[in-house]
């Protein structure tokens, strides 16, 4: 194995500002990457480049391009299969860099590049990875997720019986263009098939994912950072309502979250928006809605909460506000279909219930009642997380670990 000496990441991204968790942890860590002394070059696609991101050593490119969803009806089909200003541009930059000294990290392509790029890289020498932020090497969909049964799916991604299962919640020609696309990155692209490193978020994500990753493919797994002030503990036996941060769509589970803290006769408040959120209003107008809050804001509504309700219906690849409850001293009630059940594992700060099964969710809810069990859930939540963080070094050390492995190869 040679050595070689790391000096330029290109992380790829869809958008050229935090539109969402990917964008967060992108930029993060392209920050984070700059402030030790790499060149980072941030290539996006999509929208104008937020300055406040940005470092003397990192670089955003934003092609100023529409996402596919501005786009018309044939330009929207044919950019979804190629993007052909978006490789030429790639193209450009990647002419410009050495490949004994230079990694390109792929963190989102779908919503505006296209698996296009991937043409691009394997027709170039740079040692290249992807992180799977969601199952989308997979899934034509992404998801796993049936939005017809509003289940999660469990059928061989693109198996005849997949391709011909109508998961989603459109037409049939949506997902018959959704199947065509990922065929395309499948056999054009060869995604994943030529991939020689990815990414996972967690171990719950890779165990599903495994099966489609290729044997001469290097699986790691990179905790995903968890910007949160370590201070002193909430004494969360002491407050008295629950809290669900969360986007307002079907497959977040509120409405499922609602139904069991109705039943179980407590208050709940959401913080979050999306397309459910007025529906949700009309049907649980004894709950709370908030509004989306970002950083500190929604850090304050934590630290009132007496427990975290997350009961996404479908995989989740982390699930970070989990973890910023652990850290904060917040129990939680989760779904055991979220890989954020691995924080309860990790930190013992609280408790994991079947899938959509709402009476177990109730009774889970009733049990922090009792203060001694919040406070003993609370506690140990807020001292093991102390104990083992997700820090931003520990991201960078994971990434860089990587980034050096494959360009040594």
């Amino acid at each position: 194995m040679s050595t070689r000496a790391l000096k330029t990441i290109v992380l790829v991204n869809d958008y050229a500002y935090i539109n969402g968790g990917t964008g967060q942890v992108m930029f993060r860590s392209a920050i984070g990457l700059a402030q030790r002394g790499y060149r980072v070059i941030c290539f996006c696609t999509s929208g104008e480049v937020d300055r406040s991101l940005l470092h003397p050593n990192m670089e955003i490119i934003s092609l100023g391009l529409p996402a596919l969803r501005e786009m018309g009806g044939l330009d929207r089909i044919k950019n979804s299969f190629q993007n052909e200003s978006v490789d030429a541009a790639f193209t450009k930059l990647l002419k410009t860099l050495d490949p004994l000294s230079t990694v390109v990290h792929v963190h989102s392509w779908r919503d505006a590049a296209s698996a296009s790029i991937f043409g691009v890289l394997n027709n170039h020498s740079f040692p290249w990875m992807v992180t799977a932020h969601d199952f989308a090497l997979a899934c034509p969909y992404s998801g796993f997720y049936n939005y017809s049964t509003k289940e999660i799916c469990t059928l061989k991604a693109m198996s005849l019986q997949c391709r011909f299962t109508r998961c989603n919640d459109g037409s049939i020609a949506k997902k018959a263009l959704a199947t065509m696309r990922h065929s395309v990155q499948m056999n054009r692209y060869g995604m994943p098939s030529k991939m020689k490193h990815v990414v996972f978020v967690s171990a719950f994500s890779q165990a599903i994912m495994s099966e489609y990753i290729p044997s001469g493919c290097k699986q790691h797994v990179v905790d995903n950072p968890v910007s949160v002030d370590l201070g002193a503990r909430v004494e969360a036996e002491k407050n008295d309502h629950f809290v669900i941060a969360s986007r307002l769509s079907e497959e977040k589970g509120v409405a499922h979250a609602l139904a069991g803290a109705r039943k179980a006769g407590v208050k709940v408040r959401v913080v979050g928006d999306g397309p459910l959120g007025e529906s949700l209003q009309r049907e649980f107008p004894e709950a709370e809605f908030l509004g989306w809050k970002n950083g500190d804001d929604m850090m304050a509504e934590m630290r009132k909460a007496r427990a975290l309700l997350f009961t996404s219906v479908w995989y989740e690849t982390f699930g970070l506000t989990a973890y910023e409850a652990a850290a904060l001293g917040v129990p939680v009630i989760i779904s055991n279909a979220s890989a954020a059940r691995e924080s309860v594992r990790r930190y013992q700060h609280g408790l994991v219930y079947p899938n959509q099964h709402e009476l177990e969710l109730v009774h889970c809810i009733q049990h922090l009642g009792d203060d001694a069990v919040v406070e003993g859930f609370s506690r140990s939540g807020h001292a093991k997380y102390a104990e083992d963080p997700l820090t931003m070094d520990r991201h960078l050390n994971q990434l860089g670990a990587v980034y050096l492995e494959a360009l040594s190869a």
